[in-house]
């Protein structure tokens, strides 16, 4: 019977009757029945130790019966440490002790307890080098435990270098080896020094474009081709700007209104979307206003203006503000006149016409307030008068000069000499000189 040993003969099973010997002698006149007679063997118990494991449980206690090899157990519990493998079993909690594999034998007759072996992985030493840096200090030198990964430090030591922006890290010097982002998994089992990479503000400035706008790393000809213009002086952060959002790449993204709000405010202001000012955005675009006029209040906002100024960028030239005033006036006859927002051809078609020389104020007055989408709107005389106050005076109309002009429609005077009446006035002269534009030519 395993666990006990033969101990003869006994009248009852559990051994508190009669005991006879195996041999000897039975002279009761009885029919009897014996059972066997069994005494237990001494046990010992063998205990287990995860022995500072980060991870698992030990396996479940075993019993060593006396006389008999028990077989050790196996890591059931995966038994893991952090930097080490698991290497068997050992009486010593520091290894020095008898080791023991697991499912070897134990035969010892003594109680014990085993202490998980761990063998140390070999570990590789990640070092920063600042590069050039003018201010700032490298990261803690980390260690690389073979077969795991270690993501990489960050920038916390804020390093910096004039004229220039940290980008992450690389393997050499110059670049050209393999490169990482701060934070980036770093798998390979061997030491290394990784070298703080540095691009110039400008280069920098246009490479956020290229992410965030194209969703792409830029391609040299481009980068080199942005970049010159801004250091030439022949480009803005404006100019940039509009070329990437305004571009068939971009345009090709298909993107919707949510997506393309995200873009500008990482583009244009180097952050996530406040809730306020993204559904005021959305409001807009809701309500049919065009993707260049949103863009305009980003890039002109002073947000866009303090991020051109961090990489040293002029925000806007001359011409590009020119265009803009020219758009502005446009769309505000789209507004006042048409009721409506402008729509990319119409809009682009005026603005050009202005900026080319080829339209003054007076063209552009005529075209909308005399438009047959305009006529079609069929407003009476009172709401027509009010429609050229707002949209040539920029203002209400005030009741004597309402009173005036409905009276001299109301006697024959027809609409378009109205018309030229507002066009001539001192108030529209001013308007159009808040937006550059020349009112009408010397002969009227």
């Amino acid at each position: 019977k395993v666990g006990s040993t033969f101990n003869g003969w006994n009248t009852k099973s559990d051994g508190t009757g009669t005991a006879y010997p195996v041999g000897g002698n039975y002279a009761v006149e009885a029919a009897l029945t014996l059972f066997a007679s069994w005494k237990a063997l001494p046990t010992y118990a063998v205990t287990y130790d995860a022995n500072g494991a980060t991870g698992g449980t030990v396996p479940v206690a075993q019993t060593k019966i006396q006389g008999t090899t028990l077989i050790l157990a196996q890591n059931t519990g995966t038994l893991v440490k952090v930097g080490s493998t698991f290497n068997g079993w050992n009486t010593k909690s520091d290894g020095t002790g008898t080791a023991y594999p697991v499912g070897g034998n134990y035969a010892v007759e003594a109680a014990l307890t085993l202490f998980a072996s761990w063998k140390a992985l070999p570990t590789y030493s990640i070092t920063y080098d600042a590069n050039g840096a003018t201010g700032g200090t490298v990261p803690v030198a980390q260690v690389k435990i073979h077969g795991m990964s270690l993501k990489l430090a960050i920038n916390s030591g804020s390093l910096v270098k004039q004229g220039a922006i940290f980008t992450g890290w690389n393997t050499a010097v110059d670049g050209s080896g393999m490169a990482y982002a701060p934070e980036a998994a770093y798998d390979l089992n061997a030491q290394t020094t990784l070298y703080a990479q540095w691009i110039s503000q400008v280069d920098a400035f246009v490479t956020q474009f290229y992410r965030q706008c194209l969703g792409r790393n830029p391609d040299a000809a481009g980068l080199a081709n942005w970049t010159a213009g801004l250091r030439e002086g022949r480009l803005t952060g404006v100019d940039v700007a509009r070329g990437f959002i305004l571009s068939p790449e971009f345009i090709n993204r298909a993107l919707d209104d949510d997506s393309y709000l995200d873009i500008l405010y990482r583009a244009f202001f180097n952050r996530e979307p406040d809730a306020m000012g993204k559904a005021g955005w959305a409001l807009n675009l809701k309500g049919h206003v065009l993707r260049e006029d949103v863009l305009y209040g980003f890039i002109l906002s002073q947000e866009f203006s303090n991020l051109c100024q961090e990489y040293g960028i002029v925000v806007i030239g001359q011409e590009a503000n020119r265009q803009y005033n020219i758009r502005q006036f446009v769309r505000r006859f789209y507004q006042n006149c048409l009721d409506r927002e402008p729509d990319e051809g119409g809009i682009a078609s005026w603005t050009q016409g202005i900026y080319d020389g080829r339209l003054l104020g007076a063209d552009v007055a005529r075209g909308f307030a005399l438009s047959q989408e305009m006529n079609n709107r069929h407003v009476d005389d009172t709401q027509f008068v009010a429609i050229l106050y707002r949209a040539f005076f920029d203002r209400l109309g005030d009741a004597g000069g309402i009173a005036t002009w409905t009276s001299a429609l109301a006697g024959g005077a027809s609409r378009s000499s109205v018309l030229d009446g507002f066009i001539h006035a001192q108030e529209f002269v001013d308007l159009c000189g808040r937006y550059a534009i020349i009112p009408f030519s010397s002969g009227g």
